[in-house]
């Protein structure tokens, strides 16, 4: 019984030290304010954009759309319904965006976008 323990808690301290995921990116997000990550992979470039719409009763609406196609998510802060997770075009590699916290005095909301097993560049608009 204490190898699976001692298994487990080598297992999760990997995980929460970072190194299950290749690339992080931690974004603030004001409402409706989108972001665009391009996504590389051997072959193509696939973009994934996302932003927030409402936050009521402590859920967050949030609409992604990858390669084309939208999504539509609620996340709480609270462990399980926090992030969403989207696989990519590779075997093994995937993408999770992380609801981390929100400030209610200024209305923003902060995220966690991990990548693993791609590379990916979060994509910089110029202001109108």
């Amino acid at each position: 019984m204490w190898r699976v323990a001692l298994i487990f808690f080598t297992l999760s301290q990997l995980v929460l030290a970072g190194g299950y995921w290749d690339s992080e990116f931690e974004i603030k997000l004001q409402k409706d304010e989108i972001k665009e990550f391009k996504i590389f992979d051997r072959v193509r470039e696939k973009s994934l954009f996302f932003h927030w719409t409402l936050y009521i009763n402590r859920g967050m609406v949030v609409i992604a759309n990858y390669d084309g196609y939208p999504r539509q998510y609620i996340l709480y802060k609270d462990y399980n319904r926090n992030s969403f997770q989207i696989p990519l075009y590779k075997p093994r590699s995937a993408l999770m965006v992380e609801f981390a916290d929100f400030k209610e005095d200024n209305k923003t909301a902060k995220f966690r976008v991990l990548f693993k097993n791609s590379s990916a560049e979060l994509v910089e608009k110029e202001p109108f």
